[in-house]
Formats: C-alpha cells, sequence, structure tokens
C-alpha cells in the first residue's frame, strides 16, 4: 500500500511538473504556478511516505512514475494539438535544382520559402517547403529528387 501511494504521489508531482513548464511556456502564467504549488505538494508527499517507507523497490517504483509522468503529458499533447506544421529543410546539389524545387512546390500551393546556403562549399539555393499535415509531407517527400538532402522539423503553431 505504502508504495502505491508513493508511486501515485510521485507521479502526480511529475505530471503537474511536465504541464506547469507547457503552460509556462505557452505563457499561462496563473495556471503554471498553481500546477507548480501542486507539484511541490506531492513532491513533498513523496518524501515524506519514502522516508516512512522500509519497502527496497520505493525507489524503483519512483523512478517509473517519473518516467509515465513526463512521458504521458507530452503524449497526450501531442494526440490533441491538430495545428502542426511539418517544416522541410532543403539543400539541393546546385541552384537551378533548388529553384525548379521551389517552383514545382509552389505549382502544387505548398508555401515555399528560400534561401542562400552551402553544400560542399558551393553556394546553392535552398528550399524551406511547410506542409500543413502528414499528407501533404508525403506529397513534399515524394518531389524532393534524390540528388537533394533535406531533414524534417516538427513545429507547433503557438495561437495566442
Amino acid at each position: 500500500m505504502e508504495l502505491m501511494i508513493v508511486f501515485t504521489f510521485r507521479l502526480l508531482d511529475t505530471i503537474m511538473a511536465s504541464l506547469k513548464n507547457l503552460f509556462l511556456i505557452h505563457r499561462k502564467y496563473f495556471l503554471s504556478g498553481l500546477l507548480n504549488f501542486w507539484s511541490t505538494f506531492f513532491a513533498l508527499s513523496t518524501i515524506s511516505q519514502m522516508v516512512k517507507s522500509d519497502n527496497k523497490y520505493t525507489i524503483f517504483a519512483i523512478c517509473i512514475a517519473s518516467f509515465f509522468g513526463t512521458y504521458i503529458p507530452g503524449l497526450l499533447l501531442d494526440l490533441t494539438s491538430k495545428d502542426k506544421v511539418f517544416v522541410f529543410e532543403i539543400t539541393p546539389p546546385d541552384s537551378e535544382t533548388g529553384k525548379q524545387l521551389a517552383d514545382i512546390l509552389r505549382d502544387k500551393n505548398i508555401p515555399v520559402m528560400t534561401y542562400k546556403g552551402y553544400r560542399n562549399r558551393r553556394e546553392v539555393l535552398c528550399v524551406r517547403a511547410f506542409s500543413r499535415n502528414k499528407e501533404e509531407s508525403n506529397k513534399i517527400q515524394n518531389m524532393i529528387p534524390q540528388s537533394c538532402k533535406y531533414v524534417i522539423l516538427k513545429s507547433q503553431i503557438i495561437a495566442d
């Protein structure tokens, strides 16, 4: 029973601390402060229960609760968030390939930004493409020539 209490207190502590950080990033200062209050309450309760416990599995239970307390809020945020933009940073082998790719993407109504970059010490026209969903991301990936190098970044739109 003591083990379950310690696990629950630590899980709640870590969930509250994780949510506090998310709300702080989103400039929800009151909610962040409130969650910090509860996080501190559960952290001190965990310490109090841990000191009373003589169970050798208590530390392991606290570690598991810490993992899930951090993992669950992030997972829930990803699952409930709809406003995601996938950003493709594309570096072509030469400027002409970059220009052609940017024109093709624009013709498909995909938002594009071009900028000067370097590949193998040569100046090239790089392309940054923005997709609004996974399907559009697949479309962009299929249009990128094999000679190009690219990375996909997932960024969150933060609405005020």
